[in-house]
């Protein structure tokens, strides 16, 4: 009988015993016949079905042909798929479950004091002892938040650093854009 995998086009990302994948990723079903005796007569069909998993209980579509790459909704998905050889050999059915992440993180910044805020969209005016924290996290949508993996951010037109405690604005006075 043939051996199927599922092949996303990105890796997965695991965390908890849950694979992750970022919405977008398109997915294949490489199969193949191994030589048994040295005989194999080649795959010649894969067929599948997916269907979302919502609050544990799974709710599949019908088996389908696979003929092209697929995508998935957001959500936890699950994918069955089996192949079948020449010959009418057919795979056990086989699985897995994709928790697809298709919401942005949200990232807040906080400053600190001392601080003067005159309100009505006018900048905040700052000394360059005010420490200046940022946070972010990921927001659960469909079941699904795979967390937020750094935070990065910028002075002015610096380039991009990675986010790890409070900071102050460096360069002398002026306005600065974070």
């Amino acid at each position: 009988a043939p051996i199927t995998a599922l092949a996303p086009s990105a890796a997965f990302y695991s965390a908890s015993g849950k694979d992750y994948a970022p919405a977008g990723s398109h997915y294949s079903f490489p199969a193949t016949d191994p030589v048994a005796e040295q005989v194999a007569s080649g795959a010649a069909s894969t067929s599948y079905r997916t269907g979302q998993v919502t609050g544990g209980v799974y709710a599949p579509s019908g088996f389908q042909v696979y003929g092209s790459t697929f995508s998935l909704a957001e959500g936890i998905r699950r994918v069955e798929f089996r192949s079948i050889d020449n010959i009418g050999n057919e795979e056990l059915l086989k699985g897995a479950t994709v928790h697809v992440d298709a919401t942005t993180p949200a990232s807040t910044l906080s400053v600190g004091t001392p601080q003067y805020a005159a309100g009505g969209g006018a900048p905040v005016i700052v000394s360059t002892a005010t420490p200046v924290t940022l946070a972010a996290q990921d927001p659960e949508s469909q079941e699904v938040a795979s967390g937020v993996q750094v935070i990065r951010s910028r002075q002015d037109a610096a380039a991009f650093a990675p986010y790890s405690s409070p900071f102050t604005l460096t360069g002398g006075d002026g306005l600065k854009t974070i």
